[in-house]
């Protein structure tokens, strides 16, 4: 069988609005309905509900007039139920949901062809979305978890042991040396990143360590503010701004306490 290369660019949770099409209700919760998340307490000394956000300050819905937040643990402003201008926190883990079922399907197809146990697949996303936490909408501006933190999953034929979480911190420009290393192929040596082959194949210990290296120059572009950089390992994130930012991400998930 020929060989080939795929890339599938899934853009629908990128903008607001979520449609989610068939799945619009799959998470959908009344407005500031705390009980049914799973609330969880910082040793920085909040609640907070993880990719949420901190109780007292979740974004129910966002529209074009207002910003509707959960105000000391209730449900604050009501926003229209039919505003299809909303972002909200639920519809987005809608579309989420939308875009699974997408690749469930490519996986169905690729096995469906007898190819599924030939083919290396590597999922990832460019960023998150901040949906109000830390003030920011959507993505692009600041450093925070909420936008930089990722997934990255890489499905191995064969592979001893599958479905281990990797403790160390790895990055995206680690995606294309790990591709090549997985395949056979040489990596160029102007490459950055680091092959993760030998960690994912269980041949190199896995620790909580590591460094990732973070930059948004978009507020300069776009605004004339000053750039952002940022280095995070597993316990610490440094942020280099006008006023710099240092968080304990294992006592301070949500990056509240400089």
């Amino acid at each position: 069988r020929e060989k080939f290369f795929a890339m599938v660019h899934l853009w629908d949770t990128h903008h607001n609005p979520y449609r989610a099409p068939g799945f619009r209700d799959r998470f959908r919760l009344p407005r500031g309905a705390l009980e049914v998340l799973p609330v969880q307490r910082a040793s920085a000394g909040y609640d907070y509900v993880p990719t949420w956000g901190r109780v007292g300050d979740i974004v129910w819905a966002i529209s074009e007039k207002k910003l509707v937040r959960d105000v000391d643990g209730g449900a604050g402003r009501s926003a229209p139920e039919d505003d299809e201008t909303a972002i909200t926190q639920d519809l987005y883990d809608c579309s989420i949901a939308y875009l699974d079922h997408q690749v469930a399907q490519i996986l169905k197809t690729l096995q469906k062809e007898g190819i599924l146990d030939d083919t290396l697949i590597v999922i990832t996303a460019d960023h998150g979305e901040g949906l109000g936490q830390h003030d920011e909408l959507t993505h692009s501006v600041f450093l925070y978890e909420t936008t930089q933190h990722i997934p990255f999953l890489v499905y191995i034929p064969g592979l001893n042991n599958p479905g281990r979480k990797i403790k160390a911190i790895v990055s995206q420009v680690d995606v294309m040396p790990t591709i090549l290393d997985l395949l056979s192929i040489p990596i160029p040596s102007q490459v950055q990143g680091r092959s993760l082959k030998k960690l994912i194949l269980g041949k190199e210990r896995d620790e909580d360590k590591g460094m990732a290296f973070m930059e948004s120059h978009f507020p300069y572009l776009h605004y004339g503010w000053s750039e952002l950089y940022a280095l995070v390992t597993p316990r610490y994130k440094y942020i280099q701004a006008p006023k710099p930012e240092l968080y304990d991400l294992s006592q301070d998930p949500e990056e509240e306490k400089n």
